[in-house]
């Protein structure tokens, strides 16, 4: 269903001036779990790239199965690894072998990196940014291998995009679900043809974005469902006016789900909102999914990082809830002791510390005894 448009060079270069002012204001923020900590330097390492792809290749042909693209072409990722420009990342202050490499499959996969944060040299003082990394195309070739910064903004300005006014119900719209819910004609530069698209908003970093609408294609069948029939093919037209669309008995995975989906310009794809019904069930599936990696042989409990888990808690963890447990493991056989939560966005477990939590949810919490591993059906830890 993704597709990836490429962008006019009139419109990176505006989106790019923009972001090079906003850069210049960036406040100091809090570090989270994706931060580097990396000085900007004008030094260009050619031994380090080099052995960074190589490592980066061997990783992706043994964790990854080919593909072939639409030109017959083997393929383990959307963005040949080979093509990127990553000298830009280390003139930018990022070493690229100190990226997770979460981050980097999300870059070669098209798709933007988490929010980062970064040291940064501006002039002659050390100031912390953040910003999120994408591969973009380069307007002459068309090829995927432009590293852009989208530095985050102070603050979201919801008044215009390039020629675009927004009313008070577009804002509306852009605040409760990130979309603008219509397509509209936006004129990048003065004499240019008006461009057909999509906007939506990135509350990591406060920007608005556009994707074209030529970029998104939608075949006869969504999601298994039929849209070829006289009952769905307006369906097929209100998503590709913008729209939000409920929709019944999509394919999601192993499950057959109802939600309202809508395309997103920021992400670049279609957003699922479930049911809560069905929310909670496609969390519920997942969460003992992952849990069961943890299994060992002849164990019927749930584990995450080599703490158990009992039924109750993978309900409470479906239901948002987090869990507060002191018996997690690194890989090293340490323990320590953080919240568990289920991201639904990402859908996959999170061990979130303590002083994340407190500041998330502005309390405090008492620290909980580790339940005994031989009382396996009581209840563990503390919900919210």
């Amino acid at each position: 269903m993704e597709k990836h448009n490429i962008q006019t060079e009139q419109v990176q270069q505006a989106e790019n001036n923009e972001q090079a002012e906003v850069g210049k204001k960036q406040t100091k923020e809090v570090r989270n779990e994706s931060n580097i900590n990396i000085q900007q330097s004008d030094d260009v390492n050619d031994a380090a790239i080099r052995n960074f792809l190589s490592n980066l290749i061997a990783n992706i042909k043994s964790t990854r199965k080919p593909f072939t693209d639409k030109n017959g072409n083997e393929r383990f990722t959307k963005i040949d690894p080979n093509n990127v420009d990553w000298k830009k990342l280390q003139h930018a202050g990022i070493a690229p072998e100190n990226l997770n490499m979460g981050q980097v499959m999300k870059l070669l996969d098209a798709k933007k990196t988490d929010l980062l944060t970064i040291d940064k040299i501006i002039n002659g003082e050390k100031t912390q940014v953040q910003a999120k990394l994408s591969i973009t195309t380069d307007p002459e070739t068309g090829e995927f291998n432009k590293i852009k910064m989208h530095y985050k903004k102070a603050e979201l300005n919801l008044e215009k995009y390039f020629n675009i006014e927004f009313s008070d119900d577009d804002r509306k719209q852009l605040l409760e679900t990130g979309n603008l819910g219509r397509v509209v004609d936006v004129v990048f530069k003065e004499g240019q043809e008006p461009q057909k698209r999509f906007i939506s908003v990135d509350f990591d970093t406060n920007e608005v974005l556009s994707k074209s609408v030529d970029s998104l294609k939608i075949g006869d069948k969504f999601m298994g469902v039929d849209l070829t029939l006289s009952e769905t093919k307006q369906l097929k037209e209100k998503l590709l006016a913008g729209e939000r669309v409920f929709m019944k008995d999509l394919q999601y995975g192993e499950h057959k789900v109802d939600a309202n989906v809508q395309y997103n310009a920021a992400k670049g794809q279609f957003v699922f909102d479930l049911t809560a019904k069905h929310k909670k069930m496609i969390a519920l599936d997942r969460i003992a999914k992952e849990m069961n990696l943890y299994n060992v042989a002849g164990d019927k409990t749930y584990r995450f990082r080599n703490a158990v888990f009992v039924e109750e808690d993978i309900v409470s963890l479906s239901q948002g809830k987090a869990l507060f447990r002191s018996d997690l493991q690194k890989k090293d056989g340490t323990c320590y002791s953080a919240f568990v939560k289920y991201n639904f966005n990402e859908g996959k477990l999170n061990a979130i510390s303590r002083e994340k939590m407190e500041k998330s949810q502005g309390m405090e919490y008492k620290k909980q005894e580790t339940p005994k591993q031989e009382q396996p059906k009581k209840s563990k830890g503390v919900r919210m």
